[in-house]
């Protein structure tokens, strides 16, 4: 399984492949991205956060974890700008994981987190976080209650896709079967339970149209990255 690391750890440096050194077969889901505060924060609403961000971003740091230009931090930053709030001016802290992530925002030294809708959701159950916003079109079945980005009034989707890459050398033949293997996966019970129990949306794209997702986020990301 790939994702979007593919592209943005070659654009920051960790990396030298692209996914052009593979075969792309097939996206099969994804999961998006959330922003928490601590359970008992006096930030009600996004309004609220962007609005504390604008008046003094350096006293609002948001968490993000595990490394700097990973999804968490550019769905977040793209969220930002769209209110006027340049990514120069926010104050991101890195962790190195989840827990450490959830201490730091208990114990107030970020303001807010910028992380997966799976994550969100264990640490919600906990009762240690509300989740403000989310990244997908319409509200989750899984978290009814928690409103879209785009409903409040901020238009941004940001999907955090999981997909499928063979080999870089792979026969026509060989793509033919992965691609037809592939499809019946994504239609299969045992992958819709997969999904279910890792927070995941159905997000099924063939090889082609997985080749055309890679070019767009590449010129997204490279494009957010020179600003």
């Amino acid at each position: 399984m790939t994702s979007s690391l593919v592209i943005t750890n070659e654009l920051l440096g960790y990396s030298t492949m692209t996914y052009q050194d593979f075969t792309p077969l097939a996206t099969m889901a994804s999961e998006w991205q959330s922003v928490i505060v601590p359970a008992d924060s006096p930030i009600q609403t996004i309004a609220d956060l962007m609005n504390q961000l604008k008046n003094d971003p350096d006293a609002n740091p948001i968490g993000i974890e595990p490394q700097f230009g990973n999804d968490d931090q550019i769905a977040f930053a793209q969220a930002a700008r769209s209110e006027g709030i340049a990514a120069s001016q926010l104050r991101f802290f890195r962790y190195d994981d989840a827990p450490s992530l959830a201490s730091a925002l208990q114990s107030s030294e970020i303001a807010a987190a910028s992380l997966s809708s799976s994550q969100s959701a264990k640490m919600l159950t906990k009762g240690e976080v509300r989740i403000l916003a989310i990244s997908s079109e319409e509200r989750l079945d899984s978290m009814p209650n928690v409103p879209t980005w785009k409903e409040q009034g901020i238009d941004l989707v940001f999907p955090h896709w999981r997909g499928v890459m063979g080999p870089k050398e792979m026969s026509e033949e060989e793509k033919r079967q992965w691609s037809v293997l592939l499809s019946k996966v994504s239609a299969s019970s045992v992958w819709k339970d997969e999904m279910k129990k890792n927070q995941w949306t159905p997000f099924y794209r063939n090889s082609i149209d997985t080749i055309k997702l890679l070019e767009s986020d590449t010129r997204k990301y490279r494009h957010f990255m020179n600003e």
